[in-house]
């Protein structure tokens, strides 16, 4: 699919929605809320004026009895709104388990689900710096740690934050949340 400048677009796994301001090679610049991000082309949705998403599968159907390689569906769909979730306190929550961020996983090593994860919880964090939000809480789920402990480190770099564990009640020992200053 061919993206052009103008061209509404959603991005895959990330929370930005915007419009495409300029393409240069594979990588598109798109303007979410004031601000320009660049993504490869193939990890964007068009979105059309009725807010349906079209895109190439990757997955193909190999028809051997009629001659033919490969054939690629159009698939389409609602897009979903950008819409933080909100705890009972209106804070925002982040759930950063694999399957709530990564719409298909069976494949993906550890490793590339943590990079997901992580370039997930920063994204966030940007767009509640962006909006000006004071708190944040990112559910990472009880484990063995190796999340938390990347988060935090994570966290530590540059970011003018504190960081608490979230409340027990709401999440019991596998969220943290963010005070952002």
């Amino acid at each position: 699919m061919a993206f052009k400048v103008g061209d509404k677009v959603k991005v895959l796994n990330d929370p930005v929605e915007g419009i495409i301001t300029k393409v240069k090679g594979s990588i598109a610049y798109v303007e979410s809320d004031g601000f320009e991000y660049p993504f490869p082309l193939e990890e964007l949705l068009s979105i059309d004026q009725q807010n349906n998403i079209t895109f190439k599968s990757s997955n193909k159907k190999v028809k051997i009895n009629q001659g033919r390689q490969e054939e690629y569906q159009t698939l389409s769909g609602k897009a979903r709104s950008f819409i933080p979730k909100k705890n009972a306190f209106g804070v925002v929550e982040v759930d950063l388990h694999v399957q709530a961020i990564i719409d298909e996983y069976p494949d993906i090593t550890i490793e590339n689900a943590l990079q997901y994860q992580l370039r997930h919880a920063k994204t966030w964090l940007t767009w509640a710096q962006q909006k000006n939000h004071r708190r944040i809480v990112f559910i990472h789920g009880v484990g063995e740690g190796v999340l938390k402990n990347h988060l935090v480190e994570l966290f530590e770099q540059g970011y003018n934050l504190e960081i608490a564990e979230a409340s027990y009640k709401l999440y019991g020992f596998g969220a943290m949340e963010v005070f952002l200053k």
